[in-house]
């Protein structure tokens, strides 16, 4: 007698709540990143108005919804939300009982910034020893002042709190400091003896004297940094930093190099000179500048045979205003083996020597003057036009600029690239515009919605089933917005 068969049972049904933590963790840092992509753009004033109009409370908190979906997904979640804690509202006692006890070993970033409290920067500055894998600390001006008086002699108080930072500054490898007078790296650097990387805003009265050395040499000390980040320079900061030796004191460990100039400076020989002292290590170097030329000594500089960083991957120009020629720093670099190229300009990205901003659109010439200069190692090269306004020329020229790269085998990117909601159609731009006869309006929408009641009577007797699908398809936006009202 033959067995019986019975059939095999169903396998069982999998869901997300199913997913192994390390993928959890893996989505949990795409949502917490793809927030932070939301909010930069919304910051950055990308968005038009009839999306911004749309725009909900939980847009830009997919990380947050998402650890509300069970507890195995807040556990996956919490240590991604938590990895970085700033000042704001840290002196409420939710923070200080439940989230530093339960989440304080996630954080490895803290901010003390400028729009928080007195009581927030203290209360989050002595919960710092209980973030036993911190790895990044950010002070802005006003925190830095308040707790350690950066720009003079401390108070008892402010004393105890240098004292509580060197307990807790051998274990941070990564520093930022905004607007930060010099004279506060003479006596912070010493206490971070495992300094990895430093980036620094310099603050400085330009009516009063000040003496650059005592932090030259507090810097030069630095001998693990590897990622080094000075902002708001002037050439003469860049003359007592070469003069005291910081980039061979630096050189042995630094990799990457990002130097911002200040509002108004020239880009001139004494920062090059600070630059090229680190070619022999350096791998990365980033240059912004918002002025609108460059020194005449630069110009000079690159019509001389360029000298080679023999390391030098990765090149970034940034001009903040005006229509800079950069061609002569596109010249000193020419000699490296540079494979990514990252340029963000203005116009065309050139200018006349005397920093005359030419109101010119973008072309092929920048792209052809780089490929020129750089003919043998380039993989890859993004350009950053600015104004927004060019946007449609650059669109247009997008095929031939990406036709004129592949020639040479170099993928290019460009920026702005075409994008639904930073470009949206004359069309859908209309929809912010109220009509201009409301009650016409209204009295129209009623009309077409008293035909589809209509016409769906009608289908209910014929059964004409194909009909009634393509009215439920033509009516489901507003499905849709039924449901979300009814919720």
């Amino acid at each position: 007698m033959a067995p019986d068969s019975q059939p095999a049972p169903p396998p069982p049904r999998r869901t997300l709540a199913d997913l192994p933590p390390e993928l959890k963790g893996m989505i949990a840092r795409m949502a917490r990143d793809q927030d932070l992509a939301y909010e930069a753009r919304r910051i950055r004033g990308y968005f038009p108005m009839p999306v911004l109009s749309g725009i909900n409370e939980w847009d830009g908190r997919s990380a947050h919804a998402l650890s509300l979906a069970d507890r195995s997904w807040h556990s996956a979640v919490a240590p991604v939300l938590f990895e970085t804690i700033t000042s704001e509202r840290c002196r409420k006692n939710l923070f200080g009982f439940r989230i530093v006890p339960r989440f304080g070993r996630s954080v490895k970033k803290v901010s003390f910034e400028d729009d928080s409290k007195d009581a927030d920067w203290k209360a989050l500055f002595r919960a710092l020893p209980l973030f036993i894998t911190l790895e990044h600390v950010k002070f802005d001006e006003q925190p830095g002042i308040a707790l350690f008086n950066t720009s003079g002699q401390p108070d008892s108080e402010q004393a105890t709190c240098r004292e509580a930072l060197g307990m807790v500054a051998p274990s941070i490898s990564s520093l930022e400091l905004q607007m930060t007078v010099p004279d506060a790296l003479v006596w912070m650097l010493p206490l971070f003896i495992n300094l990895r990387r430093l980036e620094w805003s310099v603050y400085v009265e330009y009516d009063v004297a000040t003496d650059l050395r005592p932090a030259a040499l507090a810097l030069a000390r630095c001998s693990k940094l590897e990622h080094l980040t000075l902002e708001l320079m002037t050439e003469a900061m860049f003359a007592e930093l070469v003069k005291v030796g910081v980039g061979p004191s630096l050189s042995p460990s630094l990799r990457s190099l990002h130097l911002d100039h200040d509002l108004g400076m020239q880009f001139g020989k004494d920062a090059w000179n600070f630059i090229r002292s680190f070619k022999d290590t350096v791998e990365t170097v980033r240059l912004g500048f918002s002025c609108h030329r460059l020194s005449n000594d630069v110009w000079e500089e690159s019509d001389k045979p360029p000298s080679p960083f023999p390391k030098l991957q990765r090149l970034t120009i940034k001009v903040g205003l005006g229509n800079t020629d950069i061609t002569p720093l596109l010249k000193l670099f020419s000699a490296s083996p540079i494979c990514h190229l990252s340029l963000s300009v203005f116009g065309d990205g050139f200018g006349d020597s005397s920093g005359t901003a030419r109101d010119a659109l973008p072309s092929t010439s920048l792209l052809e003057t780089i490929l020129r200069l750089y003919p043998t190692y380039l993989q890859s090269v993004h350009l950053d036009y600015r104004p927004f306004t060019n946007a449609a020329h650059l669109h247009s020229l997008a095929p031939t600029l990406s036709s004129l790269a592949s020639t040479r085998n170099v993928f290019l990117t460009l920026n702005p690239s075409y994008d639904v909601f930073q470009h949206p159609s004359t069309s859908r731009l209309a929809y912010s515009v109220p009509p201009l006869n409301l009650n016409q309006s209204c009295h129209d929408i009623e009309d077409v919605l008293k035909f589809g009641s209509e016409q769906a009577a009608g289908f209910r007797m014929t059964k004409d089933a194909f009909a009634m699908e393509r009215l439920i398809k033509a009516l489901e936006p507003l499905k849709a917005s039924m449901m979300r009202a009814r919720d």
